[in-house]
């Protein structure tokens, strides 16, 4: 897992892959926000020690030079909880550093200023819904969106292109694979999820930071030339 089981009522979190029911009120209500001026991709998982901290930061390394912004955030965080060595140990095989992260919660504010949520699994993608309802149309998981970009009509935007509104762009982006996703949930056989990796053997890590990698590597392809 993202982060140990412990305590329900303590600081720490819940045992994880537990999700927030939809009337949890616990989460910071949203702020009013400006226009973007970049765009905004957020990531979820549960303990944000694995799963989406790699996602974010794989993202914001491969999009530098691109104003495309990637944060990440867990339903399930424990604060003391640090990302474990074979998660850093993948992240820096790809010329990523993340001694330095520490575990944040998924807010309501985040969710909602984000232009794509991304999430690890279907739960998180429902614990996501269940606190922002709106979000609908941005949300889905990683695999779930990598899955839907392959059936996109879609030209790539010119990321180069010093006139392209990128952030207008890949919103139209996500909204053309919103409107797909139907043939992703008829697809029986279709996994959609990424799974746990916490406290698991070496090996696991190793191949869920290479289903993320590969799975963001194929939606930028799709989205960017």
């Amino acid at each position: 897992m993202d982060a140990p089981p412990s305590d329900s009522n303590s600081a720490a979190g819940a045992p994880c892959e537990s999700t927030p029911s939809a009337g949890d009120s616990s989460l910071p209500e949203a702020e009013e926000v400006g226009a973007p001026s970049e765009f905004r991709v957020y990531f979820v998982c549960t303990g944000n020690v694995c799963r989406s901290v790699l996602a974010a930061e794989y993202l914001n390394a491969a999009t530098a030079e691109i104003p495309v912004r990637a944060n990440s955030g867990g339903t399930e965080i424990n604060p003391e909880v640090g990302v474990p060595q074979d998660i850093l140990d993948a992240a820096s095989a790809r010329g990523i550093d993340l001694s330095g992260h520490r575990p944040q919660a998924v807010t309501v504010e985040a969710i909602t200023e984000a232009d794509l949520v991304l999430t690890a699994t279907v739960e998180q993608r429902s614990a996501v819904l269940a606190s922002v309802p709106r979000a609908l149309k941005k949300t889905f998981t990683l695999k779930e969106f990598a899955r839907l970009a392959e059936t996109a009509e879609w030209q790539p935007v010119d990321s180069t292109g010093a006139t392209v509104n990128l952030s207008h762009e890949c919103s139209s982006f996500v909204a053309e694979a919103s409107s797909r996703r139907s043939q992703v949930g008829r697809d029986a056989n279709a996994e959609v999820d990424i799974v746990d990796p916490y406290l698991r053997e070496p090996a696991v890590y190793r191949e869920v930071a290479e289903e993320i990698v590969v799975a963001i590597d194929h939606i930028l392809r799709k989205m960017f030339r």
